[in-house]
């Protein structure tokens, strides 16, 4: 058997135990799980190395929640439009191919393009603000207030997509509002 700093470390470390325990257990105490201090070492050094990269890992998600639920989100309100003024072949349309489905809505009724196009707009400007990492770090007053207001944007446009809804008996929610 090849000695290395590992094993004296380790040993180091399993002798304290084994003495102490051995005395009163017998052979029942190397049935005991042993962490070698290099081990230990090397696990404090992660969550260090973890902990300073918290601040990156929010951003991260933030991306891939971000792009896994906006996107279909403000996509359905944009297909139950286009059910509702009965534009077809509406299925294949991307988040980023929008632009079709928002030219042959404008056809059959601008305010609801403007409605549309304000509720993507204002989801599409709180993401651009929550991803602002340099912002974020360098100038978090001003990121802070950029948020806020585009939170605020953001219910204001879900605000009048309801109204609109309400109003044009589109269904919100799996429910159909009556004005």
């Amino acid at each position: 058997m090849e000695l290395g700093p590992g094993h004296i470390a380790e040993r180091g470390h399993q002798s304290r135990i084994n003495d102490s325990t051995e005395h009163f257990l017998g052979s029942l105490g190397e049935l005991q799980g042993v962490m070698p201090v290099a081990d230990h070492i090397l696990h404090q050094l992660e969550l260090f190395h973890n902990t300073l990269s918290l601040r990156i890992i929010p951003c991260q998600l933030r991306n891939v929640a971000s792009s896994l639920t906006r996107d279909p989100v403000l996509m359905q309100y944009l297909f139950r439009f286009a059910e509702h003024y009965d534009i077809p072949n509406t299925d294949l349309i991307s988040f980023k191919k929008r632009a079709d489905l928002l030219d042959k809505l404008k056809e059959k009724d601008g305010d609801a393009v403007v409605v549309i196009t304000a509720l993507f707009d204002a989801f599409i400007k709180a993401d651009r603000i929550q991803n602002d990492k340099e912002k974020y770090d360098k100038a978090r007053l001003l990121w802070d207030s950029e948020h806020a207001a585009a939170e605020k944007e953001k219910v204001d446009a879900e605000i009048l997509l309801i109204k609109f809804c309400k109003a044009n008996s589109i269904p919100v929610g799996g429910l159909t509002l009556k004005a």
